[in-house]
């Protein structure tokens, strides 16, 4: 089964698919701090937290605090996911986040995926819509993101994200 280290170093706000949940209640917790070497940047802070409602179906909470170049930002993120058999793990998410000291705000709903293709390589899948209230903006995107444990504390992640923004209004 995928291994819940392999995700600890991703970006991805969404649960390992070893968290393998045996009973109800809190199934796990994740906590990660970084630095950003991006100029005008600064440092992040971030934790995911997991409960099983039902053997089969969970749901995770998360929030975070990213310095950023264009201000503070601090997203939070709700996924209602099920897991239907070992290394499979379906769901729909939502996502509101916030910049310090400007008006900017933005959101996201969509459905999540995530397979293991083996015990050291996984595969994420990402898709939804969005809305920024700064820029009057709204979103569609769709992500894919693969993990692979090179070794016990080390795994290689990559990723590709297709975003297509519009107006939300016309004039």
């Amino acid at each position: 089964m995928f291994k819940p280290a392999a995700l600890t170093l991703a970006l991805a706000l969404f649960a390992p698919a070893a968290a393998a949940q045996t009973s109800l209640g809190f199934t796990g917790l994740d906590l990660r701090l970084g630095l950003n070497g991006l100029e005008g940047s600064g440092g992040e802070a971030s934790g995911r937290i997991d409960f099983a409602v039902t053997e089969h179906h969970g749901l995770q909470f998360d929030l975070s605090l990213e310095d950023t170049a264009s201000g503070v930002v601090g997203p939070a993120g709700a996924h209602l996911y099920m897991t239907p058999a070992p290394g499979q793990k379906y769901g729909v998410f939502a996502t509101f986040g916030d910049v310090d000291n400007r008006s900017a705000s933005y959101g996201t709903v969509g459905g999540e995926a995530l397979f293991a293709l083996s015990d050291r390589t996984a595969i994420e899948l990402r898709a939804g819509a969005g809305l920024m209230t700064s820029s009057d903006m709204d979103l569609i995107f769709a992500e894919a993101d693969v993990y692979h444990d090179v070794s016990p504390g080390f795994t290689l992640t990559g990723g590709l994200t297709v975003t297509d923004f519009h107006e939300a209004t016309t004039i």
